[in-house]
């Protein structure tokens, strides 16, 4: 029961009124890319409401309101209906309105669009981080790779706590949107960790034309992920697994009170991880300033992990991609 999820295909905030602008994500999910036939209804309605909510999160947006499109060739009818009353349940908690409709397909896909709004000027985007700033990441990451590696058998779990902990963050992850609305004023960039803290930095680097340091042993990782997979492989997973959807985003150094105390607020850990400094690169360092291969990150593109990219900002089309789908329109 594994569940991949698709890039933003469109994130974008646009001119709503006088004092607001339109935010709106979409994603898709395509059955035997994104997910698997045996993936629990629940789990897959819950997800992929709770990604574009993400996208949201990750522009300090408010959402509104949900559009879902999707297919079933299979013509199961009790799919369906458990399909249904996820997403509708998902969007009721959050609340927005939601309206859902079937189209024809040759499999299983789940295209979603939520639109919010923002006050005007006030979107976090991609672009704006600057030498100086630090780098921070909220929750623990690599949780949901953890998860990921106990369905598919490449890691056991002795507890079943542990196993459980990190079964729900792939499948339940929490949408930082009151933490995304925080930040506005103070973080300078922002994206939400879908590819891994690794190639998500890129997308920030590259858009802000920007280097980043990221610093290892300040990687947030929990106990679980620590016992059921080690430090070496939990840093691993923490940098390239993704599916975490938490926020990462840079904010001046003078910032820094600032940025804890609307963490407190928002009941959401946050730590810093790296600066931000001169050049187009992604650097990650140990302890003594060494620099460390850096793992792949998920391509959402080829459904599969990407190969090594090393250090260097080269815009690949996942980068270009995830670039081209998160912007302010003025």
């Amino acid at each position: 029961m594994t569940m991949r999820t698709a890039p933003s295909l469109f994130a974008a905030t646009r001119a709503a009124a006088t004092e607001s602008q339109l935010a709106i994500s979409v994603d898709t999910l395509v059955e035997d890319v994104h997910f698997d036939a045996d993936t629990p209804i629940e789990a897959l309605g819950y997800k992929c409401v709770a990604v574009n909510l993400s996208d949201m999160a990750a522009m300090g947006a408010t959402p509104l309101s949900l559009q879902c499109a999707w297919s079933d060739p299979l013509s199961d009818l009790r799919w369906r209906e458990a399909l249904t009353h996820a997403i509708k349940r998902s969007a009721d908690a959050v609340p927005m309105s939601a309206q859902l409709a079937m189209v024809a397909a040759p499999r299983r896909q789940i295209s979603i669009q939520i639109v919010g709004q923002v006050p005007r000027g006030d979107a976090l985007t991609r672009s704006n981080a600057r030498v100086g700033d630090q780098f921070w990441v909220s929750g623990t990451l690599g949780d949901a790779g953890g998860g990921l590696c106990l369905l598919r058998g490449r890691l056991q779990a002795r507890e079943h706590d542990d196993r459980d902990y990190l079964l729900q963050r792939l499948h339940r992850p929490s949408p930082r949107l009151a933490l995304g609305r925080a930040l506005r004023g103070i973080a300078s960039a922002a994206i939400d960790i879908s590819d891994g803290i690794a190639g998500d930095a890129l997308h920030i680097a590259t858009r802000s034309k920007v280097g980043i340091r990221i610093f290892a042993k300040h990687l947030p990782l929990s106990d679980a992920l620590l016992r059921v997979a080690g430090a070496t492989r939990a840093q691993h997973l923490a940098l390239g697994a993704g599916e975490d959807y938490e926020l990462a985003f840079s904010a001046p150094a003078r910032c820094a009170a600032q940025v804890r105390r609307a963490a407190r607020r928002c009941q959401v850990a946050v730590h810093c991880v790296g600066d931000i400094v001169a050049g187009e690169s992604l650097v990650l360092l140990d302890e003594h300033m060494r620099e460390l291969p850096i793992p792949s990150a998920f391509d959402h593109f080829a459904g599969r992990e990407s190969a090594p990219r090393g250090s260097k900002v080269t815009g690949t089309r996942n980068d270009r991609q995830g670039d081209e789908h998160k912007d302010i329109v003025r």
